[in-house]
């Protein structure tokens, strides 16, 4: 089923049913007590036809209007709910995962350079573990 925003989209629709038929524009005129340029200015999507004779036409061409309205548009509850169901995120496994990236990078770095006793870089031991100290 098309979707009609525009009177250019009805005018295309009405257009094409009335081809549909095998129709002409003096034919659709004479079915629905119109004049040619009306259906002419109604097929190029004139903005201003009258209500009436458009859902006329609609009729005769065995076409419908349905008008929908939108759906709710979630307001903030809505979306704060929607980011609460979402899956959470283990900040533990973050900073565990961050701890052995760290350390896997240390190792690297001490492999590329091993005749550099200077150039030693600290594994992180304690990288994401509690060790009680609030700072």
């Amino acid at each position: 089923m098309p979707i009609a925003k525009t009177s250019q989209d009805i005018g295309q629709l009405i257009r094409s049913q009335r081809k549909a038929l095998g129709w002409g524009q003096d034919e659709l005129a004479r079915q629905i007590g119109s004049s040619r340029q009306w259906v002419i200015d109604i097929e190029k999507g004139k903005p201003r036809a009258e209500l009436a004779l458009v859902l006329r036409t609609l009729n005769t061409l065995g076409l419908s209007l349905n008008i929908a309205a939108p759906g709710p548009t979630p307001n903030r509850d809505d979306r704060i709910a929607a980011r609460m169901r979402s899956p959470y995120v283990d900040i533990d496994a973050i900073a565990g995962n961050t701890s052995n990236i760290a350390r896997r990078v240390a190792e690297s770095m001490n492999a590329a350079s091993p005749g550099q006793s200077n150039q030693t870089y600290p594994l992180p031991d304690a990288i994401g573990k509690d060790d009680g100290d609030p700072s």
